[in-house]
């Protein structure tokens, strides 16, 4: 008795898959039961344990001697019934994530694998995935035949969101040069830039001031991205104080310090501005505690006015 049959997972072999040769025409005589292999796999001339399970049955059953046989296990044709396809946030990559779904014999040890990416890296909707080197792995991917070739996905990358950020130190004005801006989710390497314009609502100190004008994205790769919003900050100008010396002193855990000398503040001011300067009721301190030479020294207290 020889058969063909398409792997199916099983080391069973069914009457139906086997002819028997040598039964003289009209005798009744057929093969029934099931036989089995000695592993499940593909394979030429497997042999063929009998047994019990399968005989010959017929009229003519008797007049006959059940030898052997073999069969030939073909691969399965292995279907890919879906994918799972990841949609990503545009990260300055063509990277792309994709799993598979198919119709292999349940239990089996198998594994699709191989690399997918999008032709570019830019954000866009449905997007034509490349797929390469799409193959079985696994103890049981020689049980199948698959063609990886044909295989065809879309993804989409989405904008990166990001927010610009800008400071500078008070200068009196309400301009904001375009170049005080930084992004703060911007990939390494974009070309991305502010095009437009935007000043302060007034010259002050202040965080996260409120803006007019407006300011879009620039550069090439600005489409990539979503500005989410503008954010700046005005700092205090810093005014020094001169005409003060420390008098040097031997380490004792402490920053005061003791000073000699007139104050007079520096001429840093923005012009125009209102300062006044009270000297007469500043402390002086070492900026901290430990032993240095030509230390610098920190001035405090409400000196300012205006």
């Amino acid at each position: 008795a020889d058969g063909t049959r398409v792997y199916d997972g099983s080391t069973v072999v069914a009457a139906t898959d086997l002819t028997v040769a040598g039964i003289i025409a009209g005798d009744d005589a057929a093969l029934a039961g099931s036989g089995h292999m000695a592993d499940k796999h593909v394979g030429t001339a497997k042999p063929l344990a009998f047994g019990d399970d399968m005989a010959l049955a017929g009229l003519d059953a008797g007049n006959y001697l059940l030898a052997g046989g073999t069969i030939d296990i073909t691969p399965r044709l292995l279907s890919v019934t879906g994918m799972s396809v990841q949609n990503k946030i545009y990260d300055g990559t063509t990277n792309a994530t994709v799993g598979f779904l198919d119709d292999r014999v349940v239990g089996d040890i198998l594994s699709i694998t191989g690399a997918a990416r999008f032709a570019d890296k830019h954000a866009g909707h449905d997007k034509p995935l490349q797929l390469a080197d799409i193959a079985l792995s696994g103890a049981d991917a020689g049980n199948y035949l698959f063609d990886g070739a044909a295989l065809m996905a879309s993804a989409s990358i989405h904008p990166r969101i990001l927010l610009a950020r800008g400071q500078r130190v008070y200068d009196g004005g309400t301009a904001i040069p375009a170049d005080t801006f930084s992004f703060d989710n911007l990939v390494p390497g974009d070309n991305l830039g502010l095009s437009g314009s935007v000043t302060l609502v007034d010259k002050h100190v202040g965080e996260n001031k409120p803006l007019l004008g407006g300011l879009t994205l620039a550069g090439d790769d600005a489409a990539n991205y979503i500005l989410s919003g503008l954010r700046y900050t005005v700092t205090p100008r810093a005014l020094t104080v001169t005409g003060l010396s420390a008098t040097d002193k031997v380490y004792d855990g402490t920053t005061q310090a003791t000073v000699a000398g007139t104050a007079s503040i520096g001429m840093e001011w923005v012009p125009g501005d209102e300062v006044f300067a009270d000297l007469s009721t500043f402390s002086v301190a070492f900026l901290d505690k430990h032993v240095g030479t030509g230390k610098p020294l920190m001035v405090t207290g409400n000196v300012l006015s205006g």
